[in-house]
């Protein structure tokens, strides 16, 4: 009895700050991480940014890929909230997950700088330079999976909750296909370098492309669509 009433007034502790807030959470990090670190490492690579300015350079996109992740985050947190959750209570987890981005933001700043120089860090050679090198990629690894993870089961909710899904979907793999087709036949190069896209990558840059672009688009033109013909409803 004694051991029972004292597990009854224990305090309990669970950071759950539901589907949305992850969402916002990860997305804003892993969104800095990937312009901020990965990106950098890439056009290091190719040539088109000194070392010397990687540091800068990566401070700068880590912010903007950060803001980018924080806005998609949040909108795709909201349209995906599990059922039965309402629009109010997804905007309060978002909140959240935004605040709590705050202190984050900070390491994964450190993180991407730390990708972004990781050809400094070889550099240098020895033992300890390769295991900070494979720890930064570990984090940073572990941190867009679970972004991807998060995303993922939000667009899994926000795509059953959408009522035109089947229009909807006709609609993207048609511009998916559209896309891939392009890009297969005229090998675009990536954004700010000189690496040209090629089978498999361009099909998988047609993939992004429709996804972050496409969808969007379908969403908004499908919405005014409606609301076209509801207002042409009630005139006649």
């Amino acid at each position: 009895m004694i051991h029972a009433a004292e597990s009854s007034f224990a305090p309990s502790f669970s950071l759950d700050i539901g589907l949305p807030g992850w969402t916002v959470l990860t997305w804003t990090i892993a969104g800095g991480i990937m312009t901020g670190g990965v990106w950098v490492l890439v056009l290091e690579a190719t040539g088109a940014v000194d070392p010397i300015r990687a540091g800068s350079l990566a401070g700068f996109l880590f912010f903007f890929g950060a803001a980018v992740g924080a806005a998609h985050g949040m909108v795709l947190g909201m349209v995906g909230r599990p059922e039965g959750r309402s629009l109010a209570w997804a905007a309060g987890s978002a909140a959240i997950g935004l605040f709590l981005t705050i202190p984050a933001l900070a390491g994964g700043w450190v993180l991407s700088h730390a990708i972004a120089e990781v050809p400094a860090t070889q550099a240098l050679g020895g033992l300890s330079a390769m295991a900070s090198s494979s720890l930064f990629w570990g984090i940073g690894a572990a941190i867009c999976f679970l972004a991807a993870f998060e995303g993922f089961r939000a667009l899994v909710n926000a795509y059953h909750r959408w009522p035109d899904c089947k229009a909807g979907s006709i609609l993207l793999i048609v511009i998916l296909g559209v896309l891939a087709f392009q890009f297969v036949r005229t090998e675009p190069a990536l954004w700010g370098t000189e690496i040209q896209v090629t089978g498999f990558g361009a099909v998988l840059l047609a993939l992004g492309a429709t996804i972050w672009i496409g969808a969007p688009m379908i969403v908004v033109a499908l919405m005014v669509a409606h609301r076209l013909h509801e207002d042409r409803q009630t005139t006649t």
